[in-house]
């Protein structure tokens, strides 16, 4: 994964990410955004946001 922005504000940061794989049929795997909660510099909580249609189509284009 290839971070492309952060923020950060208290103990939460958001980062938005993009992966440097590929699927098989070579195509970039979707964005995706994570929220990530800290306490005393421990990761406690992480949400990660897809964009759902986009893996539905990676995973279709891509099963054997």
């Amino acid at each position: 994964m290839k971070v492309d922005r952060t923020f950060v504000s208290g103990n939460i940061a958001v980062v938005e990410m993009t992966s440097i794989s590929t699927t098989l049929n070579g195509k970039p795997f979707p964005t995706n955004c994570w929220v990530v909660r800290f306490v005393d510099h421990i990761i406690t909580e992480v949400r990660a946001y897809v964009n759902s249609f986009l893996v539905k189509q990676v995973i279709d284009e891509n099963e054997r």
